[in-house]
C-alpha cells in the first residue's frame, strides 16, 4: 500500500484499545521483518548446532579416555570454562528463534504487529543480559584459572 492509501503515515493503521496501541506494516516493511526473522532463525540454529557439536566433541574426547584421568584433567574452574560458551549458545540459540517466531508473526499477522514487535524487543534484551552475564563470568573464570596456574595452585 501507498503510505497515504491508509493515514498518510506510511501504512500507520491505528487499530483496537489492546495494551499497545496497534500498528499495521506496510507490505515492504513486512517483508524486511520477515527477511530479518529468517536471519534470526538461522543463527539460532547455527548456535544450537554449534552446542551440540560442541558436547558431542567434548563428550567424544571424555569417552575416549574413560579412565579417571578424563576427570582429572579438567579441575573445576577449566570443567566451567568449556561448559559456560555451551550454555550461552544453548540460550542464545532457543532466545533467537523465539524472537524468530515474533518477528514472523509480526510479518505475517494483522492486528497485533506492536504487540509481536514488542515480545521480540524484549527477548532480545534478555539475549543481551544474559550474553553480558555470561561474557563477565567467562571472563573472570579465565583470570582465575590463570592466575591459579601462574601461582601453581592448579596445573594447566
Amino acid at each position: 500500500m501507498a503510505p497515504d492509501e491508509q493515514n498518510g503515515s506510511g501504512g500507520a493503521q491505528a487499530t483496537g484499545t489492546s495494551r499497545y496501541r496497534e500498528y499495521e506494516f506496510t507490505a515492504l516493511q513486512d517483508l524486511i521483518i520477515l527477511k530479518t526473522a529468517g536471519r534470526t532463525r538461522l543463527s539460532g540454529v547455527t548456535a544450537l548446532l554449534f552446542a551440540g557439536v560442541l558436547s558431542l566433541v567434548v563428550g567424544l574426547l571424555l569417552a575416549i579416555r574413560s579412565d579417571a584421568t578424563a576427570f582429572a584433567a579438567f579441575d573445576l574452574v577449566g570443567m566451567l570454562m568449556v561448559l559456560l560458551p555451551f550454555l550461552a549458545l544453548i540460550a542464545f540459540g532457543t532466545t533467537s528463534l523465539k524472537v524468530a517466531k515474533s518477528l514472523k508473526l509480526v510479518a505475517t499477522t494483522e492486528g497485533s504487529d506492536i504487540k509481536h514487535l514488542m515480545n521480540a524487543i524484549i527477548s532480545v534484551g534478555r539475549a543481551f543480559m544474559a550474553q553480558a552475564v555470561v561474557i563477565v563470568v567467562w571472563v573472570s573464570l579465565a583470570f582465575l584459572w590463570s592466575l591459579l596456574s601462574a601461582t601453581g595452585a592448579i596445573s594447566g
